[in-house]
Formats: structure tokens, C-alpha cells, sequence
């Protein structure tokens, strides 16, 4: 398959940042359309409805740096590798928040779930502030990731591995809710890893990580309806005399 050229060749787009574009776009398309269904939940106030509105945003913004990043990548425009750098910034800040806010969301659903995310959540956010400010400093340095000069291809640096440090806690952390909460989560969240295994292995360099967490947030808001459907449904308990 041929690439792509656009603005007179200045832009050439491969089969797998066209490819990553149309999963980014996909992504958002989801997301989107979740964003009318959970308004009578953000109604509510509840924290954990809160938090799920955060991840849709959070995930919006992550496709949308993902997409960033293969529209300027291998482009000879001069002003294309820092909007490729912001993309990959606006991406992996995302990515790490976008880990916390599904840990704190999972942790709501333990008994005085709300209690504990308000005591610890300041404690949550170190691995992704710390992770932010690394990203931040990075703009200045490329050791996470930067734009080769001469093909002005996206490449990871030395260091890039860092940047995983924050989704292995939260992931440890919300693999442990997830056990006291809905071990069927764990289940299928061994498959959605799996799925993205194996999409990274027969689509080399095709990102789908937004499309596997917009997939995730579905999951999440058919839970939340049948909750609160089951919930509205269900009859009042008669007291003993």
C-alpha cells in the first residue's frame, strides 16, 4: 500500500498513521456519543459519575494527541515536529491520568468507596504528576521521545520506558479492586490486553490504545446503567414487625 502525500508531498501519511488516525477517529466517535447518555448521571453528583465524565474528556484528549502525532510525523514542514512533540505530550500526560481516573472509578465501588478516593486520591496522583512534569521536561530534553531532524519521524528516547512506570502501579492497584469488586472485570481485562497484544503484533506501529480504553469506558457506562436500572427497578424491603 502507497503512502500518502499531502500540501504538495511536504506531508506524507503511511498506511499506519492513516490507519492510527482512523482508530483515533473511531475512538472519538465513541466518546462523544457517550458523553449525551451520562448527563442524567452527572445529574446525580455522585463522585463516581464525576470521575467517569472526567475519562471521557480525558480519553477525547488522548485520540486527539495520538492522531497529532501520525498527521505531522515524517513531514520536511519546519513547524511540524513541535506539533508532532505537543501531540505525543497531550497523549502520554493523558494516557497516565487517564490510568488514575479508571483506578480512582473502580475504587468508588468498594464499600465507602468515595471515602477512601477522597482520602487518598492526592496520594494517587503522585505517579502521574511525576510523569507529567518528566513529559514537560522531555519538550526540552527527547529522552521520552522526540522528532528525528532529518525524517522527522515520531522515535522514542532512551528513557521512554519511564512513562510505564504509573500505568504498572495503577494497573497493580485497580487489578486488586477489581478482585474485591467484579473478578469478571479481571477476566476482561486480561482479554482487552490481550486484543491489544495481538493488534500491536499484526498492525506494527498502528496505536488503538484511546479505541481500547473508549471500549472500556463502554463497558463501564452499561455497568452503570444496569446499576441504576436494577436499582430503580428493585422493590422496597419490608421491615420485620
Amino acid at each position: 500500500m502507497g503512502d500518502i502525500a499531502l500540501f504538495n508531498g511536504a506531508i506524507n501519511l503511511t498506511y499506519t498513521n492513516v490507519a492510527t488516525i482512523f482508530v483515533d477517529i473511531a475512538a472519538m466517535f465513541f466518546l462523544l456519543g457517550m458523553i449525551p447518555c451520562t448527563r442524567v448521571y452527572r445529574k446525580r453528583g455522585r463522585l463516581s459519575d464525576r470521575l467517569f465524565f472526567a475519562m471521557i474528556l480525558v480519553d477525547i484528549a488522548m485520540a486527539a494527541g495520538d492522531a497529532l502525532v501520525d498527521f505531522f510525523t515524517q513531514s520536511t514542514l519546519t513547524f511540524t515536529p513541535p506539533l508532532a512533540i505537543l501531540g505525543g505530550s497531550v497523549m502520554n500526560i493523558s494516557f497516565g491520568f487517564m490510568s488514575l481516573l479508571l483506578m480512582l472509578y473502580l475504587m468508588c465501588f468498594l464499600p465507602s468507596g468515595e471515602e477512601l478516593v477522597k482520602k487518598w486520591y492526592k496520594v494517587s496522583l503522585i505517579p502521574a504528576v511525576a510523569t507529567m512534569i518528566l513529559i514537560l521536561i522531555n519538550a526540552f530534553t527527547g529522552f521520552l521521545f522526540y522528532v528525528d531532524p532529518l525524517t522527522g519521524s515520531y522515535l522514542h528516547g532512551p528513557f521512554y520506558n519511564l512513562i510505564a512506570i504509573e500505568l504498572i502501579i495503577y494497573a497493580l492497584v485497580g487489578l486488586f479492586i477489581l478482585w474485591k469488586v467484579n473478578r469478571l472485570g479481571i477476566v476482561l481485562f486480561i482479554i482487552l490486553v490481550a486484543t491489544r497484544l495481538i493488534m500491536e503484533a499484526l498492525f506494527v506501529s498502528v496505536s488503538s490504545t484511546p479505541f481500547v480504553f473508549a471500549v472500556v469506558l463502554v463497558y463501564c457506562l452499561v455497568g452503570s446503567m444496569n446499576r441504576s436500572f436494577h436499582q430503580v427497578g428493585a422493590k422496597p424491603v419490608k421491615e420485620k414487625e
